[in-house]
């Protein structure tokens, strides 16, 4: 029995040497300059494979981190400049920090007849973003776009759960706007990543996304993306039993049961999304509030209760007229009834709790209904993918009910 923690203990301190290990290096320029915004790419050095990547500082100085031990080489890409790739180096379990500078080349140029293809950089810095282009990249190759987005820098996927590093609040949106999807994790696990045209990293959204204050992972789909059919479903439940002698009533049996469907087709310019989840829980609130007024002591017991059903729905369109214009609809909305039992049992002592003086019995029987409808018409237009430029119109309409009935005996 004293061999387990000595055992997880050593495991624990072997994980934490990988997590540690990191490699990095100074990207210059053929004057010995420093390179910025330079794409480094750690690739295996046995298939060649992308397994994490970085860009390079204003001093031209890169990091990364979370590396196990292998044989990896660098690929350091950047416009203007040839392609480099670094000799073999293996990083050994012990490791702490590998060190690897890189001399860039100008490109060649030729005179006379030519075609120029360009071609985008796997990774690039933008004023409100980072971006990795997979479309250009064997990054997505048999791969899941969970398991691409394993290889943006500063991205941590954690038992199928995408955060980031420093910044655990992060919503994906997919085409520029919020998923509609209920269980985005499996969405991602499902969806092919050589569908996808690039990734943006928004770390800290500005006005015209609305994140809550969060940071934002924008998966940008190829527009020819045929991903047919897709959908997901969930059920979570559970219950427990709750002594309520203290309360002065019966036991009772609280539980809830939440029941979800999401589905998505989209086929050559559109795409069709709908979900609906349905929630019935009980659930109780238990309250004990001593009041001292004067020589009297109010000793108050509140037991409140409640049975609630929601109901959450969601459905919409969009259209890719162009490659730069998008056109959607949206309807989504919500309803929830219930009621609760609010029992108050209050007894009256003097100030040493000695003597009881009297007692009073209050009953609030609440009924709740209430309804969120939201109706929403939009066109985005991108001028100029580089600069940000994009237009954004929104047609919305919502309306809110909402009402309680109570009923008080005392």
């Amino acid at each position: 029995m004293k061999k387990f923690p000595l055992l997880v203990t050593l495991l624990l301190s072997v994980f934490s040497s990988f997590a540690q290990i990191s490699v990095g290096g100074k990207i210059s320029d053929e004057k010995n300059q420093p390179l910025a915004f330079a794409s480094v790419a750690l690739v295996s050095a046995q298939d060649s494979q992308l397994v994490r990547g970085a860009l390079s500082d204003e001093s031209g100085l890169f990091s990364i981190p979370n590396i196990l031990p292998g044989d990896y080489r660098l690929q350091v890409t950047m416009v203007s400049y040839e392609t480099q790739f670094t000799d073999v180096f293996t990083v050994q379990t012990d490791s702490k920090n590998v060190t690897a500078d890189v001399a860039m080349q100008p490109a060649s140029t030729m005179l006379g007849e030519a075609v120029v293809v360009a071609k985008r950089p796997l990774f690039e810095q933008k004023a409100d973003r980072m971006i990795m282009n997979v479309s250009d990249s064997p990054v997505a190759s048999g791969g899941s776009a969970l398991e691409v987005l394993q290889k943006m820098p500063g991205v941590l996927v954690v038992q199928d759960r995408v955060t980031l590093a420093g910044n655990q609040s992060v919503q994906i949106w997919i085409d520029g706007k919020p998923s509609q999807y209920a269980d985005m994790n499996a969405v991602l696990r499902d969806l092919p990543g050589d569908q996808i045209d690039r990734v943006e990293l928004i770390t800290q959204p500005g006005a015209q996304f609305d994140a809550a204050g969060g940071a934002i992972i924008n998966i940008i789909l190829k527009r020819n993306a045929n991903l047919g059919f897709t959908g997901t479903a969930a059920l979570t439940t559970g219950g427990s039993v709750y002594d309520n002698s203290d309360a002065g009533t019966d036991d009772d049996t609280y539980y809830r049961v939440n029941p979800s469907l999401s589905l998505n087709y989209r086929k050559g310019q559109w795409n069709f999304f709908g979900s609906y989840s349905y929630l019935h829980r009980t659930s109780f609130s238990v309250i004990d509030i001593d009041r001292f007024i004067g020589d009297t002591t109010y000793v108050q017991k509140n037991y409140n209760p409640s049975d609630w059903e929601v109901h959450n729905y969601r459905i919409g369109a969009d259209f890719f007229a162009t490659q730069k214009t998008t056109v959607g609809v949206l309807i989504r909305g919500f309803s929830r009834t219930g009621e609760s039992r609010a029992n108050n049992v209050t007894n009256v002592f003097n100030q040493e709790q000695t003597e009881q003086f009297g007692a009073f019995t209050t009953l609030n029987n609440t009924q709740s209904d209430r309804s969120n409808f939201f109706g929403n018409a939009n066109l985005r237009h991108e001028f100029d993918a580089k600069k940000g430029h994009t237009l954004n119109l929104d047609f919305d309409y919502s309306q809110y009910a909402i009402q309680n009935i109570s009923r008080l005996n005392i």
